[in-house]
């Protein structure tokens, strides 16, 4: 694998390249991204944001891939889940579709092209509130994944 631009590579604030993990472990660790557009994204500026929005505890590194596509490697699957779980996320009003990834996959091949969100339905009536009218709704916006009771 091979990247297009330099990575950013903090942990506590102190740059540090080194690690332990074999690379079944390392990939265990990381998401590629990439954003819903197709204009120009500024690296330094998307890698900068996410960076002090997310505060990983054990830090990121988030590397250029290729045009609009990015990986981001973490230091602990506890910040990992709580960034993959915790979107959508979006950068200059864009959503950042992200993925893990996994041994034997080729990063750059990943399609990067739908995300799930929870959507909630206000002033729903009283009778309208069960699950299957949640699976027509769901299916009506995109695919159904699940529904809260």
């Amino acid at each position: 694998m091979e990247f297009t631009e330099g990575a950013a590579n903090t942990r506590n604030g102190v740059f540090n390249a080194e690690t332990n993990l074999a690379p079944e472990e390392l990939l265990d660790l990381c998401l590629v991204g990439s954003l819903l557009t197709s204009k120009p994204v500024r690296f330094n500026v998307l890698r900068d944001r996410l960076s002090e929005l997310w505060q990983p505890g054990q830090g990121v590194e988030i590397s250029k891939m290729a045009e609009n596509k990015f990986l981001f490697q973490f230091y602990h699957m506890w910040d990992l889940e709580r960034i993959f779980q915790g979107g959508p996320w979006l950068f200059d009003n864009f959503m950042l579709v992200l993925r893990k990834t996994k041994f034997g996959e080729e990063p750059l091949a990943l399609p990067l092209n739908e995300a799930e969100i929870w959507v909630q339905i206000h002033q729903l009536p009283l009778g309208f509130m069960n699950e299957n009218i949640g699976v027509l709704i769901g299916e009506h916006i995109g695919k159904f994944i699940g529904y809260d009771a």
